[in-house]
This record gives structure tokens, sequence and C-alpha cells, in this order.
């Protein structure tokens, strides 16, 4: 899938992700990564139950500052 996410980012100007993966955190995290010109930027979303329960959004200015 990251392979197919690459190719598919790098065909186009821009090209968006949004995932909820619990890798190496304490719980899932909600992440929209923005590709342009094929160059990923990740912007860390909110904090969230695995099946979609409760969700924590995080503010703006910690996550991008």
């Amino acid at each position: 899938l990251t392979e197919v996410i690459k190719v598919l980012a790098a065909s186009k100007e821009q090209f968006y992700r949004l995932s909820v993966e619990w890798i190496g955190s304490p719980q899932p995290e909600l992440e929209l990564t923005i590709f342009r010109n094929g160059r990923p930027d990740p912007h860390l979303l909110a904090n969230c139950d695995a099946h979609g329960r409760w969700i924590e959004w995080l503010d703006e200015e910690k996550v991008d500052g």
C-alpha cells in the first residue's frame, strides 16, 4: 500500500491521505498527509479510539507549531 500511495502522490501536484494508525504511540493517531509534488507533509490531527468510540482533537498550534 505504501508503494501505491507513493506512485499516486508522485503523479499528482497534490494528493491527500487520511489515516488512523497505531504504530509506536500510546493510542491510535488520526493523521492527514498532504503530498505536494510527491513530497509528504504529515499533520497529526487527533488521538482516537481504534474503533471510533472517541476522538481527541489536538490543538492546531501545538500540532503545527
